[in-house]
């Protein structure tokens, strides 16, 4: 016998998710009279339904959509661009004290913390993120766009992030 050939693993097609994109900058009255500026895009879907953000698991088949948690309290935030849609890195950091299913969110440009996906939305959203083992270290997490970002007084004080889950590709029209 001369051996066997491995199968070679079987790949699914990826299924495209196509949403359409418009501006959405403009501006408003805070709680306390403060201006917030809001800088970025609405997101609809292809047939014209805006997504709306969500704590409660993904908006849409293959997708998350939701505000970023904690970003006031991480200067990092400061350095998210909603003019365009900036990459964010999603992390699990099943080390979190607070909490296992913590999902942080890094910027692509220096790989800080600019906040957390929202506890609420992090258990239901740990299965549709990618787990890679390299040279020993697991990770799972995945990439992200920020569709928007608020800001008041020049700081990035939040932001809604859109993850496709694994198995999906994005394709963004205006």
């Amino acid at each position: 016998m001369f051996g066997r050939k491995k199968a070679a693993a079987v790949q699914e097609p990826l299924k495209a998710l196509v949403l359409r994109v418009e501006p959405d900058d403009g501006s408003f009255s805070g709680d306390n009279g403060t201006e917030i500026v809001v800088r970025g895009h609405r997101v609809f879907t292809p047939d014209g339904e805006m997504l709306s953000h969500s704590e409660d698991g993904a908006v849409a088949e293959g997708i998350f959509y939701f505000r970023i948690a904690g970003a006031t309290h991480h200067r990092a935030a400061d350095k998210l661009d909603g003019d365009t849609f900036s990459q964010v890195l999603l992390r699990h950091r099943p080390d979190n004290a607070h909490d296992p299913n913590a999902i942080e969110i890094l910027n692509q440009s220096g790989g800080e913390v600019i906040g957390f996906v929202p506890a609420k939305l992090a258990p239901h959203m740990l299965p549709a993120l990618i787990t890679v083992t390299s040279n020993g270290e697991t990770t799972t997490g995945s990439v992200g766009l920020v569709a928007k970002t608020f800001l008041r007084g020049g700081r990035v004080i939040g932001g809604e992030v859109l993850v496709i889950g694994k198995g999906y590709e994005l394709q963004v029209t205006e």
